[in-house]
């Protein structure tokens, strides 16, 4: 979207993206004025995580509630990762996961 105000010479409007790396270094580089809510990727494995629970015969929270952070302009920093590939997310949930940053880059 972003690319057709720029291909009009329009000045940019403001706008939501996500933690995707590419977005987030526009955003720092261009001064956008914008937010990401995030729907993180690291989210997939609950289900996973407490049907092997449920597996074992472990308890399992009624309502699990996984954190959902929203980037805005004081925390872009904070999620933005330095070297990293364009399609690489902040809440991927791989930062603890060996060889990492390495093998994402």
């Amino acid at each position: 979207m972003l690319e057709a105000f720029e291909d009009a010479g329009k000045k940019l409007p403001a706008i939501s993206g996500e933690d995707q790396q590419q977005f987030l270094d526009k955003w720092k580089s261009e001064g956008l004025t914008a937010q990401a809510p995030t729907y993180p990727t690291y989210q997939w494995r609950t289900p996973v995580i407490a049907a092997l629970k449920i597996l074992k015969g472990e308890q399992v929270p009624q309502e699990w509630i996984l954190p959902q952070p929203v980037v805005t302009d004081s925390t872009l920093d904070t999620y933005r990762s330095q070297g990293m590939p364009p399609l690489h997310y902040a809440l991927c949930g791989c930062q603890q996961m060996p060889g990492y940053p390495d093998k994402w880059k």
